[in-house]
């Protein structure tokens, strides 16, 4: 395992893969950086009281930064295909809500878009690592024990958000003057991400994987303790979600540490 300065490859499908996960980082930062940015692009306004859902935003744009900027400097065909799968069931769970919410705005249609193109672009090498005789096996040793189960909470949490959007949506302060459920697609498409996040780190159980995943939760918890800081409102579920975060992400660390 070596740690290096991200290099431009030579071959195209490195290529796509490499200026993919270059577009994510930036994704991720502008979540963790202009949450708002991204707010009104999918028609959710700060004047919505209160508006909770800059700080999950914060917290989603670091994970999707620390996934990138793992994969940039590692350069490992796994940590390239995890966030495919990733990107990929968040692409599904966009169409799910196109299909079953009936809400079509034009940035919902480029985020689909978007979505759909970075996963193919992430997923170069997938048949290159993917073992048709692969399954996911529970592990015995207690550190790799506790990843095996925090990555089903993960899958657990994702399908929540993906089954059902308002429950999350109402959670997390995603609601609107009246209460509603707000942009149900950009929770869907989060719930699959989560799902195709986990379940392809527990197909994989690769040490790589999980040392992207331990970056990532960690990013993370930045992201949460930033949103802690400037944003306002649910101050009791961020702090549950933060301190489940941190056990997250202390879990990770762990069984990385001891792999070294």
């Amino acid at each position: 395992m070596e740690i290096s300065l991200p290099v431009f490859p030579d071959e195209t499908g490195a290529q796509v893969a490499f200026i993919a996960m270059g577009l994510l980082l930036v994704i991720g930062l502008l979540l963790l950086v202009v949450p708002g940015l991204f707010g009104r692009l999918v028609g959710l306004e700060r004047r919505l009281p209160p508006f909770t859902g800059m700080s999950e935003f914060r917290a989603a744009g670091a994970l999707i930064l620390g996934l990138g900027l793992i994969a940039l400097m590692f350069d490992q065909p796994v940590n390239y295909v995890v966030v495919g799968c990733a990107l990929a069931a968040s692409f599904f769970g966009r169409m799910v809500s196109l299909i079953i919410d009936r809400q079509t705005p034009v940035a919902d249609l480029a985020m689909l878009v978007l979505q759909g193109g970075l996963a193919v672009a992430a997923l170069q090498s997938f048949f290159d690592i993917y073992d048709p005789e692969q399954a996911i096996i529970m592990p015995a040793e207690s550190a790799a024990l506790l990843v095996f189960f925090a990555y089903w909470a993960l899958v657990t949490l994702g399908l929540l958000m993906l089954v059902a959007p308002g429950i999350a949506a109402r959670a997390t302060g995603l609601v609107g003057e009246g209460g509603e459920a707000v942009r149900l697609s950009s929770i869907r498409a989060g719930g699959g991400f989560l799902v195709g996040l986990a379940f392809s780190g527990l197909l994989f159980a690769n040490p790589m994987a999980e040392l992207g995943m331990a970056g990532a939760l960690l990013l993370a918890v930045v992201g949460r303790l930033v949103g802690l800081i400037f944003d306002r409102g649910y101050y009791g579920y961020r702090l549950a979600a933060l301190l489940l975060q941190v056990v997250v992400a202390a879990i990770f660390v762990r069984y990385v540490s001891s792999m070294m």
